[in-house]
């Protein structure tokens, strides 16, 4: 799996393809890439961020406590992108979209995010489907937020968590990368 290091951090090139389709399903993109939009934008600003405690936040701070997710997992890892957080949760990995609308992009509904998490699993399925698993509600109850039971107040895409050593930009740190990556790469993009 490729991933390139931007200004927001080390974003995945699958995440970057779903992005991109995101926002062209939004009618908002007319062919820009995602990732010279996101750099316009904080060039000039537009993406703000919250300074108050919002739900967002609170399924954020829950979603880095390993009892979230009912496992045995000691500890996790939490990867921000511009648009989304990631979990690494052992076994498993979440991906959640920030409640983000703006120039480019609208995940400002529950119902948009789901959409496009659902949108973003069909295109990853096809480009790694040993990686990418299905979509999964987050509920909260009295209980607090959690996978299993209560009001769905967030989605998430699921997804086997893989060795951050498989990124590309870490096997070009490392000199593991070959030509005949970078072709394969090439060939199934262009299919």
């Amino acid at each position: 799996m490729a991933a390139i290091q931007g200004r927001g951090g080390t974003q995945h090139l699958d995440w970057r393809i779903a992005d991109q389709f995101n926002s062209r399903q939004s009618g908002k993109m007319n062919g820009w890439s995602n990732s010279i939009y996101f750099d316009l934008s904080l060039r000039a600003g537009i993406i703000r961020k919250k300074s108050s405690m919002t739900a967002e936040t609170k399924i954020e701070d829950a979603m880095c406590d390993p009892q979230f997710y009912g496992s045995t997992t000691a500890t996790i890892k939490r990867l921000e992108t511009h648009v989304s957080w990631v979990f690494l949760a052992g076994q498993w990995a979440y991906k959640i979209k920030k409640a983000v609308a703006n120039s480019f992009l609208d995940y400002g509904t529950l119902e948009k995010r789901k959409f496009f998490c659902e949108a973003e699993l069909a295109i990853n399925k096809r480009w790694a489907p040993e990686i990418y698993d299905s979509v999964v509600p987050i509920f909260h109850s009295s209980y607090g937020f959690n996978l299993t039971d209560g009001e769905i107040v967030e989605y998430a895409i699921r997804m086997r968590e893989f060795p951050q050593s498989a990124l590309l930009l870490k096997m070009i740190e490392a000199e593991e990368l070959s030509s005949a990556h970078v072709e394969m790469l090439g060939r199934e993009l262009a299919t």
